[in-house]
């Protein structure tokens, strides 16, 4: 999920290439788009405010039993992920500094 400030501005499921076991899309996985539950978003934005960050990428893994934030990166790339969903990620980043500096 793409944490922008207080909100998240997009989020991918990452599928592992058949032989493989790493979700990274720079190394071949494939990136689906996906509509999280409210619940999710709030995670990944507290995960991030907690940190300080402004932005970032947040790993969340979910099973039956649990949901665990794995990951919080504050250099996240969006590359599968702007193709995935179609979100301009660059433009979103552009026009949130703009009002950020307002503030």
């Amino acid at each position: 999920m793409f944490v922008l400030g207080e909100k998240a501005i997009a989020s991918i499921h990452r599928i592992a290439r058949p032989t493989e076991w790493k979700t990274n899309v720079a190394q071949g996985a494939q990136a689906k788009p996906v509509q999280l539950p409210l619940k999710l978003e709030k995670l990944a934005v507290n995960a991030a405010k907690l940190l300080g960050l402004l932005y970032a990428g947040v790993d969340i893994l979910e099973s039956e039993k649990r949901v665990v934030v794995l990951e919080v990166n504050g250099s996240p790339s969006w590359q599968g992920l702007q193709k995935a969903t179609g979100v301009n990620v660059a433009e979103q980043l552009v026009q949130f500094v703009v009002d950020y500096m307002k503030h």
